[in-house]
């Protein structure tokens, strides 16, 4: 990796690797390079989203969800058994 232009970088606690065009004409390392500054513009975006609700839990909202449409349907069944008695 090293010689293909990646250099190991500590972050945080945390080894990742920044990736360094050797020859800026190859088409090949131009594209790596863009792709990675693609990637942390990404990266920055889902931080900031992540930052700006953090009370909310995205699991728990989904789970409050899906527990509000099968009471939903619970209820539309039920109504309708009433309504319509099989037999």
């Amino acid at each position: 990796m090293l010689a293909a232009g990646w250099t190991p970088v500590v972050d945080n606690h945390e080894r990742c690797f920044e990736f360094h065009a050797q020859v800026k004409d190859q088409v090949e390392w131009s594209i790596l390079a863009v792709a990675c500054e693609e990637l942390e513009k990404l990266d920055v975006l889902l931080d900031s989203k992540l930052q700006m609700a953090p009370g909310s839990d995205i699991k728990e909202e989904a789970q409050q969800r899906r527990q509000a449409v099968l009471l939903a349907l619970q209820e539309d069944r039920q109504d309708r058994q009433h309504r319509f008695p099989p037999g």
